[in-house]
C-alpha cells in the first residue's frame, strides 16, 4: 500500500503534475524527497480516521506539505502539547 502511494508521487513528480503538492514543493523550493525511505507514522483502517490524524500531523509539523482537513480549534491545546513533546 505505502508502495503504491509512492508511485503514485514519483508518477506526480516525473510528469509535473500541477495538482501534486509534492510536485509544487520541489518546483518552488527545489528540496527533493527520497520516496524510497519513508515512515509511516500511523495507521488507520478507516478513512475519516486517517485524514483526521494526517490533519493532526499537519498541525503538529509546521513545515507539512499536506492539504489536510480542518481541525476542530477544540483540539489546537492538544496538538500543540503533543508537538512541543516531540
Amino acid at each position: 500500500m505505502i508502495g503504491d502511494r509512492m508511485n503514485e508521487h514519483q508518477k506526480n513528480l516525473e510528469t509535473n503534475y500541477e495538482l501534486s503538492q509534492i510536485y509544487q514543493h520541489v518546483r518552488h523550493t527545489r528540496h527533493t524527497f527520497d520516496l524510497e525511505n519513508v515512515d509511516i507514522l500511523q495507521q488507520a483502517s478507516h478513512p475519516k480516521t486517517r485524514k483526521l490524524i494526517e490533519a493532526f500531523y499537519s498541525k503538529i509539523y509546521e513545515n507539512s506539505i499536506n492539504r489536510s482537513q480542518n481541525v476542530p480549534e477544540q483540539f489546537l491545546p492538544l496538538i500543540r502539547t503533543i508537538a512541543n513533546e516531540r
